[in-house]
């Protein structure tokens, strides 16, 4: 992790929220559970193929939690089936039969036990146990031969009857295999997710608390200020709670700034014949030459957060006027105006657009705003004072309020419900409950 650029992003997520998700992936456990195989034993007087599952559904799902680091997966309802599987029996030179045998269970449950940790890579890692119960086991053996099934008695008093072993099997091996699978599934989804996860998760009764660095691949920046340390969250009032403190936005800003995005060129349809009489130098500089415009923030904007307001104080923007001089491939510099200034985003509020979509809402204003000539390639610009002051009444007089009178504000996608949004001691929280699709089994 970056010293001195750390971004934590601490998030909440409660159980009602892997309730919700849970109880729509049956296909998806129905997918880990017929990937498991039972591998094939064979002992002295009985062997067996390896056993795999055709079918694996579940009933109900219920999540909880356990202090210090558990989620409690419990599964009711479980339905597994076993197809034929290959089987032998056999006594020295008594006997020496094949067969098959099929399973069919119902009414199982499973509690899995997910112990959350932290790999020391930036990745959750979890440990899964998983015990078992079921209402009935219903194991179907036959033999290949003739003799064989005739045999069948006196085969079974010689070595034990063929059912209960495979019962043993499925009752002992099953939850073995079925752990370290989950494990492996789960951590292979973790691993996916592109955030450097910092300590381990926290687990409270309604939920778990992680913190995510979202700079953690980044190298330290000397102007960066050491990122707040946000405390675990314990508000589960909404599925999923995300709080970024002041300290780490402005870090964003700073590494957004210095690796060139906040830069932009523009080339304009008009030409420099727009200047001639305003500004008949840069005129002459490149006569009907197309005219670019350059938007470079030379330091990374600030923001303070307030009672749901958001300042943002934005210095030395450069805005350079240049032309493009077709003839010989060249850029001519004309001049450059330097504005400094402060954004105010008021009245953070979520409306609703509909009976299901969330808005998010505000107001701009204008304070502080400067306006000066930063650099000339044309010589002095008399002009300027001018231009800077009708440059300042058309952003504030016009140009804010009829974005305010306009602006209708964002609607967030449906996936999102309930949104809150606060910008409260220097944290801005997002809460919301989420709408997911059902979770396909190849996800």
């Amino acid at each position: 992790v970056a010293v001195g650029l750390t971004v934590d992003a601490t998030a909440s997520i409660s159980t009602s929220f892997f309730n919700h998700v849970l109880a729509d992936i049956d296909a998806y456990i129905n997918a880990i559970g017929t990937s498991i195989v039972i591998p094939g034993e064979s002992e002295k007087h009985f062997n067996f193929d390896p056993i795999h599952f055709s079918q694996f559904t579940v009933g109900a799902i219920a999540v909880s939690t356990a202090a210090p680091n558990q989620i409690v997966v419990g599964i009711t309802g479980v339905e597994i089936q076993v197809p034929d599987t290959g089987f032998q029996v056999k006594a020295d030179a008594l006997f020496h039969c094949k067969g098959t045998f099929s399973v069919d269970v119902q009414g199982g449950d499973f509690q899995i036990t997910l112990a959350m940790g932290n790999g020391g890579n930036g990745h959750i890692t979890t440990t899964a146990t998983v015990a078992t119960s079921y209402s009935e086991i219903k194991v179907d053996h036959k033999f290949d031969h003739f003799l064989c099934k005739v045999a069948n008695d006196i085969i079974q008093l010689l070595i034990g009857n063929i059912d209960s072993l495979i019962d043993k099997v499925i009752r002992n091996d099953l939850p073995a295999k079925l752990g370290p699978a989950m494990t492996k599934s789960f951590d292979d989804t973790f691993a996916k997710i592109p955030l450097y996860f910092t300590g381990t998760p926290t687990i409270v009764n309604q939920g778990i608390s992680v913190s995510v660095d979202l700079l953690a691949n980044v190298a330290s920046f000397p102007q960066a200020t050491v990122a707040q340390r946000l405390s675990k969250l314990n508000d589960f009032s909404h599925d999923l709670t995300l709080s970024v403190p002041q300290t780490a936005i402005n870090n964003i800003l700073i590494v957004a700034q210095s690796q060139g995005k906040m830069q932009y060129d523009l080339r304009l349809k008009e030409t420099t014949k727009i200047l001639q009489d305003l500004i008949p130098t840069a005129y002459n500089a490149c006569p009907d030459c197309p005219l670019d415009l350059t938007l470079n923030l030379n330091q990374a904007p600030s923001a303070t957060l307030n009672q749901d307001d958001v300042d943002a104080t934005v210095n030395f923007i450069d805005v350079g006027f240049r032309g493009f001089n077709a003839s010989s491939d060249t850029i001519v510099p004309l001049f450059m105006i330097s504005i400094n200034t402060t954004v105010d985003v008021n009245n953070l509020t979520i409306r609703m657009s509909n009976s299901t979509i969330s808005n998010l809402y505000f107001q701009l204003a204008i304070t502080n705003l400067a306006i000066a000539l930063g650099s000339s390639s044309i010589g002095p610009l008399p002009i300027l004072p001018t231009i800077a002051d009708l440059l300042e009444y058309v952003i504030t007089s016009l140009a804010i309020p009829a974005f305010n009178d306009a602006f209708k504000g964002f609607d967030f996608p449906p996936l999102f419900s309930n949104v809150v949004v606060s910008a409260l001691q220097g944290v801005f929280q997002f809460e919301t409950d989420l709408l997911l699709p059902p979770i396909q089994a190849n996800e």
